[in-house]
């Protein structure tokens, strides 16, 4: 008998029972139920209660409940605030779980578009937009949007709301990496004599980075949609205008570059790029390197499959006292190349050879999606609008011409083509058995199929599951 998972893979109870008793301590069992009840429910309230699992300290309200440590110095800032009323600006999923949060610090009244549809919600009035400016401009007001929250933030100003009275979402929220304190005033300004671009800001973040005002540098916006640069008295110029009059300033990137045309553009000045953001992402501490899962020496050949931004591997070198033999990274898509290199060489990581091809069970040739952002949105699919090259983990490191050391730790995060990957490691595993950090939440049936492979290649393997995210992504398969 075989159950059918939302993604319509077949699962036998045989399956599902041995992927289970082959993990190795009782956290691990716990995550893998709620990927198996999130698998087949598909719910919000299932992901909810598999995010309460994280053990990266990320906030969860699942019922009324806080999960995890870090709602606590929030609630703290938010009691402070002289006015004994605030206002939530959204009445959804983010809303609610801020109402929670604070129901029993201040009185709330909530503000929505659709306040006529829902007049109280948990016996707190829902007002308009219209009369938030009317009668209650005052009032600290919490942005609980994600989708329209450089609108609301336009329509706030606009209307004469001072910006010291808005708190972003985002601010309430530390799983969003790019909102780590930022300092660059000490980070950056004493090494720099002149100006300072700031590129790809926009103002659903603008609340958290009020160090900016502080800087004692010039300092340039490049952004072509939002008078932002007035908000800070600084001054706003294009990325035309910075290819042809500023390219040799330095340049930095306070959050994702979604877009890269900047820098695929120019890239004789891409040495002038500082990556701010990426070491702001706390999770890359943890995720894939779990300290009491994975342990290392001084001999470590490290493979980085799906490098994205690179800064994985410089965690990876950080964690080993940069005492390793080598770093293998692939990573298909271009501009993660480029992007990757350069923070690399930033980070001065040595020995390390960076392939610009995909991993997969054969020497191939295969249609990619990529919509130059990212993560999920970039995978392997028949109908996808780029051919990548993709080879195998054996070709590379056995059946290979050109000597390479064999692998020692391998960290997988492909977007669904793990299994794929891994079938293409198999003598790879089967002799050699490195320590392996798999993602397993791409595909819903992943955490099954996966583990019970490589099992069958390799049963001496120790499994373990770990989860770094509020929600349902970011479920790492750790064997040793």
């Amino acid at each position: 008998m075989s159950l059918s998972l939302v993604s319509k893979v077949p699962i036998t109870f045989t399956e599902m029972k041995e992927a289970y008793d082959s993990l190795s301590d009782d956290l691990s069992r716990q995550i893998f139920n709620k990927r198996i009840q999130y698998a087949y429910t598909q719910t919000e309230q299932s992901a909810f209660e598999l995010g309460s699992l994280s053990t990266y300290e990320y906030p969860v309200i699942f019922n009324n409940i806080v999960f995890l440590k870090y709602w606590e110095p929030y609630q703290k800032a938010i009691a402070n605030l002289a006015n004994p009323k605030i206002i939530i600006y959204g009445c959804g999923q983010f809303g609610q779980a801020i109402f929670h949060m604070l129901k029993n610090i201040k009185k709330i009244i909530f503000c929505a578009q659709s306040y006529q549809e829902t007049p109280f919600i948990e016996g707190c009035p829902v007002i308009s937009p219209e009369q938030l400016i009317k009668d209650f401009s005052n009032l600290p007001i919490i942005i609980a949007s994600i989708e329209h929250l450089e609108d609301i933030i336009d329509f706030l100003i606009s209307n004469g709301i001072d910006k010291n009275n808005i708190i972003s979402y985002f601010s309430v929220n530390p799983l969003i990496p790019s909102l780590q304190p930022i300092n660059l005033q000490k980070k950056l300004t004493k090494s720099i004599d002149s100006f300072i671009i700031i590129y790809n800001f926009t103002k659903n973040r603008f609340l958290i980075f009020e160090q900016i005002e502080n800087i004692d540098k010039d300092t340039f916006f490049i952004n072509n949609r939002f008078e932002i640069g007035s908000i800070f008295g600084k001054k706003i110029i294009s990325s035309k205008d910075f290819l042809n009059y500023y390219s040799n300033i330095p340049i930095v990137l306070c959050l994702k570059p979604s877009t890269t045309n900047l820098l695929l553009s120019n890239q004789t000045h891409m040495y002038n790029i500082i990556h701010y953001y990426y070491p702001n992402f706390q999770p890359y501490k943890t995720q894939y390197f779990d300290e009491n899962i994975i342990h290392f020496n001084n001999n470590e050949v490290f493979v980085d499959a799906g490098v994205l931004n690179g800064m994985s591997s410089v965690i990876f070198a950080q964690n080993t006292n940069y005492m390793y033999k080598k770093i293998y990274l692939f990573e298909p898509i271009t501009q993660f190349v480029i992007i990757s290199r350069l923070l690399l060489d930033a980070y001065n990581i040595k020995n390390y050879e960076l392939y610009d091809i995909g991993l997969w069970n054969k020497k191939d040739t295969v249609s990619f999606q990529n919509d130059n952002s990212f993560g999920p949105n970039n995978y392997i699919d028949p109908n996808g609008n780029v051919i990548i090259n993709v080879d195998t983990l054996d070709n590379i490191f056995i059946h290979n011409s050109t000597p390479r050391e064999i692998p020692t730790f391998i960290k997988m995060d492909i977007e669904g083509a793990e299994l794929a990957a891994l079938q293409g490691g198999e003598q790879l595993i089967r002799k050699y058995k490195p320590k392996l950090a798999i993602s397993v939440y791409h595909k819903l049936e992943d955490v099954i199929i996966i583990l019970n492979w490589i099992k069958s290649i390799n049963p001496n393997y120790i499994c373990y599951l770990r989860h770094y995210s509020p929600i349902d992504n970011e479920t790492i398969l750790y064997c040793v």
